[in-house]
């Protein structure tokens, strides 16, 4: 089977793609972390600990929690995880 992995040279231009992907990373699995503590602050309809541990207005805590989820879905898709798989 071939190998899918591609390997970047340093050059300027493969530097910063290699920075993106680390950061890509990174993101993906601060959100991931992030969305998992907040699932265990939901109590029911109640996100007043999401706000609390987060620092968010009162009120606020499910919007952020809806934003952060949907968001770690998103980074969780084929084409992220490809590129840190594949680059990364």
């Amino acid at each position: 089977m071939a190998t899918t992995r591609i390997n970047i040279t340093r050059t300027a231009h493969g530097d910063n793609l290699l920075t993106a992907v680390a950061q890509m990373r990174e993101a993906r699995d601060r959100l991931n972390h992030a969305k998992a503590v907040m699932e265990t602050a939901i109590d029911g309809n109640d996100y007043s600990q999401v706000e609390q541990l987060f620092g968010a207005p009162t009120g606020a805590g499910q919007t952020l929690y809806n934003l952060v989820a949907g968001v770690s879905t998103d980074a969780a898709g084929f084409n992220i995880s490809a590129m840190i798989a594949r680059v990364g």
